[in-house]
């Protein structure tokens, strides 16, 4: 499988990761940064810089990851969409409900495959919590709350844009816990509590 890779930030190294682990293929990046790019190029020496990121769709890849800040994702989803390809999209998926419907409508139309990233949900814990959760073993949900532990190092926060409600969405209570939230509750972040 080969797969283009938008954005080389924060979070792709875990999908890097992963691609090597399933014998998949990097064949291109877009990223301006040449450090975020040399990261890549450590596991797949011959992946390609490209930019803007639509020269690494027009090599049709098999996959598209769209790793790139959220405000990003509709024009990013809509470029891949024109050129048939599946695209697998971090989280959050936009940061407007609006935006984000138009994006699955414009995938939808294309008859592309379209995912959102939630790792979690796949991990063994999160299973387990689901489960726990769905079948009643907890009780009935009355209520809740959600702590997350995530450190992240000042870095992360100083990049330009970071949090912020034009690129992504909001703070980071948007792109943290949501993997964790749909863990437990199996629903959106608006779902979720006490059990009784």
């Amino acid at each position: 499988m080969r797969i283009a890779v938008l954005g080389a930030g924060l979070s792709a190294g875990a999908h890097l990761t992963a691609i090597q682990a399933i014998g998949a293929t990097v064949t291109s990046v877009a990223t301006r940064s040449e450090e975020r790019f040399g990261r890549v190029r450590e596991l797949f020496p011959d992946a390609r810089r490209l930019w803007p990121p639509e020269l690494a769709l027009d090599e049709r890849p098999d996959l598209v990851l769209i790793l790139t800040p959220p405000d990003t994702h509709l024009e990013l989803v809509t470029a891949a969409a024109e050129r048939g390809l599946d695209v697998l999209v971090e989280k959050p998926l936009e940061i407007t409900a609006d935006r984000a419907r138009r994006l699955v409508e414009i995938a939808e139309a294309a008859g592309i495959g379209l995912a959102v990233c939630f790792q979690h949900r796949a991990k063994e814990a999160g299973r387990a919590l689901h489960q726990l959760t769905s079948d009643g073993t907890l009780g009935e949900l009355v209520g809740g709350t959600l702590s997350v532990n995530w450190w992240r190092p000042q870095s992360y926060y100083d990049e330009a844009g970071r949090g912020t409600l034009a690129r992504d969405g909001g703070g980071v209570l948007i792109t943290r816990p949501s993997t964790r939230w749909t863990c437990w509750s199996g629903r959106s972040a608006r779902r979720g509590g006490w059990w009784r």
